[in-house]
């Protein structure tokens, strides 16, 4: 294998293990279950694809941040299934994406590096998983949904409420569908933290943007307060810039 490397020296090169096998599709996976890889576990992707001038070109991209490093490689002609392994090149928890372009094919796989488990965990981490499950989640998966969170060791979920889901004219206020939905996450010993949004018609302003009442929005927030005390952690008063 000869390389034709264009990143900094500093950074060591991939492996590359060539094989001869069946090719039964063109594609590009990872090695690891959900393309979710530990830190410092071995980070490989196995290519199935004719390689026919015996030239890969690669490259790794931090889905946030951009590219990282690429090169090329050499190999046999004949070879129609390989594995990069990235392993020695240093990438810490992150999402990246990694493309290897072969003539005429260009292959890609998003994946995914996460802390070490046996690192220092924060207990109460300021971090929130976007969950939203009383709008996403239908009412009969709720409960395993919640599950799920539980196990991944997630400590905050952020739901979601809208005014207009249950606020009508002020006088009348529909919870059910908020209390189920975060009765389940609090089962999991989660934390919740709501951000309620959007307008409600009966407060809507004629430019459909902002509301025509803070005296009654104050009302409203203070009618889920009481409501949620107790099961609401903490409480972001709108989404962005709606």
């Amino acid at each position: 294998i000869r390389s034709l490397q264009e990143r900094p020296i500093s950074v060591p090169m991939p492996k590359l293990y060539q094989e001869h096998l069946p090719v039964a599709e063109l594609g590009m996976r990872s090695c690891a279950n959900m393309s979710v890889f530990s830190e410092g576990e071995p980070l490989v992707f196995v290519i199935c694809a004719p390689v026919n001038d015996g030239k890969i070109r690669y490259g790794i991209k931090n889905t946030l941040s951009g590219e990282i490093f690429k090169g090329r490689l050499e190999i046999s002609r004949d070879c129609n299934c390989f594995r990069l392994d990235f392993s020695q090149c240093g990438m810490g928890p992150g999402h990246y994406e990694c493309k290897v372009f072969i003539k005429g094919n260009a292959l890609s796989c998003f994946f995914g590096i996460v802390a070490k488990t046996d690192r220092c965990a924060v207990a109460d981490s300021p971090f929130a998983v976007d969950h939203a499950s009383a709008w996403h989640v239908k009412s009969e998966n709720r409960r395993d949904y919640a599950r799920l969170l539980g196990l991944s060791g997630v400590k905050w979920a952020r739901e979601r409420i809208r005014l207009s889901d249950i606020y009508n004219d002020g006088v009348q206020y529909r919870f059910e569908n908020y209390d189920e939905a975060f009765s389940y996450i609090k089962a999991e010993g989660i934390k919740i933290t709501v951000c309620f949004h959007d307008v409600p018609e009966a407060l809507c302003c004629r430019n459909g943007l902002s509301v025509s009442s803070l005296s009654a929005v104050r009302s409203f927030a203070r009618e889920i307060g009481r409501h949620f005390d107790g099961a609401v952690d903490a409480w972001e008063i709108w989404n962005e810039q709606d």
